[in-house]
């Protein structure tokens, strides 16, 4: 158990504060503002049945008797309010307003890969109706959470900050870190305070109370302090990895990610090119630091995992978002982490609360206070943290990254104490290889197009060997289909780009071929490299594209075949010097020689041969270039063939159609 701790606070009389939460969830912030007597949390609303419960299951112990909980959707929530038909006990009348709505629209990672996100998305609208219920209510202040990320894009921001201040509010953000806090766990998120523009009242966030940055405070709270004294049960299968690369982690040092296997920090058989995936990818906490960001779906293969290689608890989850032990948490273990994940860690939202209890409602407490739900207590005897000034930057970013130095160390520490690994290239993975070829399994697993049955079938006859750091691969195809030659090229700029073989060039030569046939020749490609190496996809090779650095090229050359436009769109995005890259219908049509008018058909029969083709039909982000033209993006200059990715093969160009068109008929008439 964790160490008692009980500080006492005297209040003035009449001195409690109403406080409103919507988007509540498991209801962190409301958690940290039921520090009693300060606040008295009198209404929660959330529109997930899990949530409810475990807002009903809590309101004994943690909140107000009296509260009203409200399992409704906020937009018909407000609906109801502002036309008199909402049913049960809403004389709620807060002094402070908080909550926040769900953050993937704003977050850094629906931006990268082009998901639905900003205020352009149903979910990232819902600020309007948080903005509704300040008009309605008129609290005198408002605490609203959501990502980092929700005020570094300005056409998000400032709509966001004007319909705050049109609801009659000065507004002030500020990104923390709550690691800083004293949570046992890097959370980097951005709090807004407003304050009603007629008050006296000015709001500064608080200090950091823990780490370099607390001036003297204790260290950071690490995810070793959290669990000290834990007992937990993990028998059986319900915390083990779900993953194909369930195999990987017990070899991750605690501490490191999917990085430790890759040539930069010393593995003799690389299974991932330096940042090809995201950070929490395979990656293991380590007990002397705090945990990374706790996900409300973190996916099966990714982090953060306990350093005993198994998923956390439930009970050691609640630690790590500093949740009291006897906190109820309903539902199975997939809702327990998504409540926990979605929430407000309730120690970093009791720091909020004292901070605008004293800045804002004039509460002079005692020098302690009473906190009875947040363990490991090390916060400075101050009832009120010290206030931060508004310029002040926070160096937690910085912080928070584990050195490339350190990697190394922690990498080839491990690498060190396994069996002596021998550094000469293994003769098998570099043996000649002649073989057949179909795409047998590969289109089963894909859907796709009509073309598909058109290659089913065809047989391609493969060489391949490895000479001079070079992977040279030679295919004919098969079936008399004629055609000519084609071509490709991979060069690694720095060290290698297939470290198991020395090679650092990937060349194809395929000949007897069409362009439908890229999508073939990858495909073998892919193959070889999986017989050889450890890669599992050239993803794994050159990079996922939202985050590495170039660090490679990519050619194509088509001899014997026609300059069609789908020939012309394949040599045009099979260079990495066009992918991930925006262009609109002219930049392409000027640079390919394809007519405007076979543009939308072109890249449609594109993304049939699997090409990563983006558009704003395909990804919500993706908008119009200031001129109005829909842009364009293409993430690789290869196809997508892992079939667990989502690829909606048969989605129409609709907005590049449109576009043509109207271009045509002003064409048109400007001609007339």
């Amino acid at each position: 158990m964790y160490p008692e701790f009980s500080i006492k606070v005297t209040l003035p009389a009449n001195s409690k504060f109403r406080v409103a939460s919507v988007f509540s969830g498991a209801g962190g912030l409301d958690l940290g503002f039921a520090l009693p007597p300060t606040f008295q949390t009198v209404f929660h609303l959330d529109n997930n049945s899990t949530a409810i419960r475990t807002l009903r299951e809590n309101k004994e112990d943690w909140f107000d008797t009296e509260a009203t909980i409200v399992d409704r959707d906020i937009v018909e929530f407000v609906t109801e309010l502002q036309e008199g038909t909402a049913e049960g006990n809403l004389d709620v009348d807060p002094d402070i307003l908080v909550g926040g709505p769900p953050c993937q629209p704003f977050s850094a990672a629906a931006s990268r890969t082009g998901g639905t996100n900003g205020t352009e998305s149903e979910e990232g609208r819902l600020f309007l109706a948080y903005c509704d219920l300040l008009k309605e209510w008129e609290p005198s202040a408002f605490l609203f959470e959501n990502v980092y990320g929700i005020t570094s894009n300005d056409e998000d921001w400032e709509p966001i900050k004007q319909a705050f201040e049109n609801a009659g509010y000065k507004v002030k953000p500020k990104t923390l870190d709550t690691a800083d806090y004293g949570v046992p766990q890097h959370r980097i998120r951005t709090f807004i305070v407003g304050v009603r523009k007629e008050s006296n009242h000015e709001y500064h966030f608080p200090k950091p109370t823990h780490g370099p940055e607390s001036d003297g405070g204790p260290t950071l709270n690490t995810a070793g302090d959290a669990l000290s004294g834990l007992t937990v049960d993990v028998s059986g299968d319900k915390y083990s990895m779900n993953s194909k690369y369930a195999d990987l982690l017990p070899e991750v040092p605690p501490g490191l990610n999917y990085s430790f296997f890759t040539e930069k920090l010393g593995h003799p058989n690389p299974r991932f090119a330096w940042r090809s995936r995201f950070s929490d990818f395979l990656y293991k906490a380590i007990p002397g630091e705090p945990v990374r960001t706790l996900k409300a779906q973190p996916g099966g293969a990714n982090g953060p995992f306990h350093w005993d290689n198994r998923r956390f608890t439930e009970s050691e989850l609640k630690r790590l978002q500093s949740f009291p032990d006897d906190y109820q948490l309903a539902g199975s273990y997939s809702k327990v982490v998504r409540q926990i994940g979605n929430s407000v860690p309730p120690r970093m939202a009791c720091v909020l609360a004292r901070s605008m209890a004293a800045q804002l409602f004039d509460w002079i407490p005692e020098m302690e206070c009473e906190s009875p739900f947040l363990p490991y207590q090390t916060l400075s005897e101050q009832a009120v943290p010290e206030e931060l000034s508004d310029d002040a930057e926070l160096n937690f970013r910085s912080r928070k990254r584990t050195p490339l130095k350190v990697r190394t160390q922690r990498a080839q520490k491990r690498l060190g104490d396994r069996a002596e690994v021998d550094e000469e290239v293994d003769p098998e993975r570099i043996t000649p290889r002649e073989h057949e070829f179909n795409l047998g399994n590969i289109i089963e697993l894909l859907e796709g197009g009509s073309f598909y049955e058109e290659l089913r079938e065809r047989q391609y006859l493969v060489e391949s060997r490895v000479t001079d750091g070079t992977l040279s691969v030679n295919i004919v195809g098969g079936n008399d289909i004629g055609g000519g030659t084609i071509e490709l090229k991979l060069v690694s700029d720095e060290g290698y780009l297939l470290p198991a073989i020395e090679a650092a060039e990937i060349e194809v030569v395929a000949e007897s071929v069409g362009v439908p046939d890229l999508f073939s020749i990858w495909a073998v490609l892919i193959e070889d490299i999986r017989a050889r190496t450890d890669y599992g996809q050239l993803m794994s090779v050159v990079g996922h594209y939202s985050c590495a650095p170039s660090n490679f090229s990519a050619q194509i050359s088509f001899k014997g075949i026609s300059a069609s436009p789908l020939r012309q769109a394949a040599e045009f995005f099979s260079s990495e010097e066009h992918c991930n890259r925006y262009f609109t219908i002219s930049e392409i049509a000027n640079s390919t020689g394809i007519p405007r008018s076979a543009l939308a058909n072109t890249l449609e029969r594109l993304r049939e041969l699997r090409y990563d083709i983006r558009t704003p039909s395909t990804h919500s982000n993706i908008q119009n270039s200031e001129s109005g033209a829909p842009e364009v993006l293409c993430t690789y200059p290869f196809p997508n063939l892992v079939s667990a990715s989502p690829f909606d093969i048969e989605a129409e160009l609709t907005e590049i159609r449109n576009h043509i068109q109207k271009d045509a008929l002003t064409s048109k008439v400007n001609h007339d």
